[in-house]
């Protein structure tokens, strides 16, 4: 519902952390390339920003690349009622839509480069 409400989103996803730090997909929307319970190996980029959701601080990373496109990925914690996190979500934007984002705010803007 958040990919279908955002509109541009083209990843919606939860990641669970391991006791041992591993990212473990949880749950996404259709399409997502990660099963439910595989570990994601990524760049520390996201890995970083993965982390720190995880520690209570929501990031965006730069725009990186992965064995599964180029991506700019923001991460929020999931808290509970007793204000645990207990896992984060994610939204992957691709390169491809954030470049063409950045080029209408430029012209909206009037910036030139």
């Amino acid at each position: 519902m958040i990919q279908e409400k955002e509109g541009v989103i083209e990843w919606v996803f939860i990641f669970i952390m391991t006791e041992d730090g591993r990212l473990i997909h949880l749950v996404a929307d259709k399409g997502f390339v990660i099963e439910p319970g595989e570990e994601y190996f990524g760049p520390p980029e996201i890995v970083n920003v993965a982390y720190q959701a995880f520690n209570g601080k929501a990031g965006v990373t730069h725009i990186y690349e992965d064995r599964y496109g180029e991506w700019k990925t923001s991460f929020a914690p999931i808290i509970d009622d007793e204000g645990n996190i207990i896992a984060i979500v994610g939204c992957d934007y691709s390169k491809a839509y954030f470049n063409s984002e950045m080029q209408r705010l430029r012209k909206q803007l009037n910036i030139h480069f």
